[in-house]
């Protein structure tokens, strides 16, 4: 049996995607009024396709997300404390302390 083609539907996607987490269209357009159509993390416009970032413990929405801030905060496991190490480990690194390739045993 041959696979039915699927045609990508921007207006399809965009109610499965509020479905998925419980909001409305109008409580979507708030969010992003809110943040003046930035990401609230990199403040940078937001994309064609914004994230909603949400709690996946309590799957309450947090905000609207840029692809790459959602990706950066998935991939700390959602936690503040993960944040803080990444930070302080930059920041060790930035003054004068970092191994330079020449160093390198």
């Amino acid at each position: 049996m041959a696979r039915k083609l699927r045609i990508y539907d921007p207006v399809a996607r965009r109610r499965r995607t509020l479905a998925t987490y419980g909001i409305t269209e109008a409580q979507y357009q708030a969010l992003v009024r809110r943040q003046k159509g930035l990401c609230d993390i990199c403040a940078k416009p937001l994309p064609e396709h914004p994230h909603i970032d949400h709690d996946h413990k309590t799957a309450i929405v947090r905000g609207v997300l840029c692809w790459w801030c959602n990706r950066l905060i998935g991939t700390n496991r959602n936690t503040a404390f993960m944040f803080r190490q990444a930070a302080r480990y930059l920041e060790s690194r930035f003054d004068g302390r970092a191994i330079r390739p020449e160093d390198w045993p």
